[in-house]
């Protein structure tokens, strides 16, 4: 089944270049534009952009992998609706070096233009590349269920996400009524996590650090450093 999931990836990209409905790898500045011109998007005090994401969280209730769950007929439907939906959108196409590139795993994002934010949001977690053929790919597509779900709990919300693994560690992912950026970077690190595991060699934490500038309990300001991991 991955094979087909990264033949209908390919299709999709290759027939969208064709056609002239392919950004590929855009800079920056024209990014940043797009996800200004969404609807909905807010200007910070600090001139950053800010926009309300649909969901506003991950849907990992609607997510399958072909490792746990046998994948069929439902997975063949639901790429030709991927394929039928994306057809009709002018697309980005974003490709990534995973980690510091010395093993040289890359991933691609293809999302439509009017989602740009979630392609701008990626240009501050991975350093951007130019790659024939990524190991990883994450696809988002919405169709006419995408407006719906915003009245609807998370629960009964009509979305659908299938990661499919190949036996050598490359993964497609598909993404369908959700243009929140943690499928993209949760994406790459589901790619990484069974590549590395096929490796036998990993201790998997989610880490992160930030700096900030605090008022303590006395009123004077400070800059305080915070490191977060947990496995």
């Amino acid at each position: 089944m991955y094979d087909l999931f990264l033949k209908t990836a390919r299709e999709i990209f290759e027939e969208a270049k064709a056609q002239k409905r392919l950004h590929y790898n855009p800079d920056y500045g024209t990014l940043r534009k797009w996800f200004a011109d969404e609807p909905g998007v807010r200007r910070t005090r600090y001139g950053s952009l800010e926009v309300d994401t649909e969901p506003t969280s991950r849907l990992a209730r609607f997510t399958k992998n072909n490792i746990d769950e046998p994948f069929g007929p439902a997975e063949e439907a639901f790429l030709a609706k991927a394929k039928q939906w994306m057809s009709r959108e002018e697309l980005i196409a974003f490709d990534v070096t995973v980690g510091d590139g010395s093993e040289g795993v890359s991933a691609r994002m293809v999302v439509p233009r009017k989602h740009a934010h979630v392609c701008y949001g990626g240009t501050k977690l991975f350093k951007p590349a130019a790659v024939a053929d990524p190991a990883y790919w994450v696809l988002f597509f919405m169709d006419e269920e995408f407006e719906k779900n915003k009245g609807r709990k998370q629960p009964d919300k009509k979305v659908m996400l299938r990661n499919a693994h190949s036996a050598d560690g490359r993964m497609v992912k598909f993404v369908n009524n959700s243009n929140y950026i943690g499928e993209w970077k949760k994406g790459i690190f589901a790619g990484e996590d069974y590549r590395v595991k096929l490796k036998n060699d990993a201790i998997f934490l989610h880490a992160g650090c930030r700096m900030d500038y605090l008022e303590d309990v006395h009123g004077d300001f400070k800059v305080t450093s915070s490191l977060f991991a947990a496995l």
